[in-house]
């Protein structure tokens, strides 16, 4: 199962840690942070540049992709931007692609916020800023890039492995890419970052070892300031992903627990036992949802929570059909899908749509009230009202 991948790669890491060092453990986590849970391999798909009239069908499919593999797919405006090996394609809602831009990178990741995308090349000092897709700067970070981070005021952040004196950096800047503030961890690695929605702050997240003892870390910075004024230790946990929430409330998924930090006060929303995640969906300042497994393998049940952007709960152990791997989350609707089939439901947990294909789904988008689903055959693109929509057997492009 994806979750048991999960917690192989959790202890992996952890054993790395211990038994080899610090070298080695950026990478494992990084990785991890990037989308550990599933585990599934990359689709390979992604040659469809130019559009014909009959590339999308009347229920929203879009023609395969072919020839190269999608890392990652991430909101883009109303639509969906898709990270390739050696491009990144933009597609509006209704399926239209809106354009492609090309890179060279080895080993390509992207974070993205509203309409500006960050995608580096991680392990290598390259990255480049994206502004309604199109390229609008080319940046060389002063060391290796372990991870980065856009925030709502078009800021952003890049983590870099050691420099100066440090087992790795931070560097945050403005719009223009006027550096605005730095941080160094001596003894750490920093696995993940958030930008606060006001611009006034930063999350950064570290992993480290003291006593053969694995830990993770968070600490929020305010810009301006030299030490950190708030800073967290949690035990044996990996942190997965952060983002900021409404009213500066910073949301922190782990692989034992998800829990809200506002104003200094910590306060764990939900625990699981470890392993039992199997995926979660961060919905920058909107929504977060997460996906867990109980009971045993040959009997086990999957529950969705989910909560809104100002962190209240929306659904609470909803039931989802346990052949489920993928969740994402927008607004007021909550999506989940595994082998061929997906499932939308609305803020009470009901049932307001669905999808059918013949190809696996190998992830999953809420953008507003548009769902895609991306499949080993190309990528479907509804409403997340359309009941029983069945993937087109067979589609011809000109």
């Amino acid at each position: 199962m994806a979750a048991d991948q999960n917690e192989n790669r959790r202890r992996n890491a952890n054993a790395v840690l211990k038994a080899i060092g610090f070298a080695l453990l950026a990478v494992v986590l990084v990785f991890a942070a990037a989308r550990v849970i599933a585990g599934t391999a990359p689709s390979d798909l992604l040659s469809v540049l130019t559009k014909s009239s009959n590339t999308v069908t009347s229920d929203g499919y879009i023609l395969e992709f072919e020839d190269e593999n999608v890392q990652k797919m991430l909101p883009f405006s109303s639509g969906a931007a898709l990270l390739g090996q050696e491009k990144m394609l933009y597609v509006q809602s209704g399926g239209n692609a809106v354009s492609i831009t090309a890179h060279d990178y080895k080993k390509p990741q992207v974070v993205s916020c509203g309409r500006t995308m960050l995608v580096y090349d991680l392990g290598n000092t390259s990255y480049r800023i994206e502004k309604n897709s199109a390229v609008f700067s080319e940046k060389q970070a002063s060391a290796a890039v372990l991870c980065a981070a856009v925030g709502a005021s078009d800021n952003y952040a890049v983590a870099t492995y050691a420099y100066e004196g440090f087992q790795s950096r931070l560097y945050v800047y403005d719009k223009d890419g006027k550096l605005m503030y730095e941080w160094g961890s001596a003894r750490d690695f920093i696995t993940g970052i958030a930008l606060s929605d006001d611009g006034k702050q930063v999350a950064v997240a570290v992993a480290g070892s003291e006593n053969a003892d694995y830990y993770s870390k968070v600490f929020i910075f305010e810009f301006g300031l030299e030490q950190p004024l708030y800073s967290y230790t949690f035990s044996d946990v990996t942190v997965l992903a952060m983002d900021y929430m409404k009213n500066d409330t910073l949301a922190v998924v782990t692989d034992a627990f998800v829990t809200f930090i506002k104003d200094g006060m910590e306060e764990k929303e939900l625990t699981y036992v470890a392993g039992s995640l199997v995926d979660y969906s961060v919905s920058h300042a909107d929504a977060l949802a997460v996906l867990i497994a109980s009971g045993a393998e040959e009997d086990s049940e999957l529950r969705a929570y989910s909560w809104d952007r100002g962190a209240h709960p929306v659904v609470s152990g909803l039931a989802i059909d346990s052949r489920c791997e993928r969740i994402s989350v927008a607004g007021k609707f909550l999506m989940a899908a595994g082998e061929k089939k997906s499932y939308q439901y609305d803020k009470n947990g009901e049932l307001c749509g669905s999808f059918s294909g013949m190809h696996t789904i190998e992830d999953v988008l809420l953008v507003n009230q548009t769902a895609f689903c991306l499949t080993e055959n190309g990528l479907a693109a509804f409403s997340v009202f359309n009941h029983d929509m069945t993937e087109p057997t067979s589609q011809t492009q000109e």
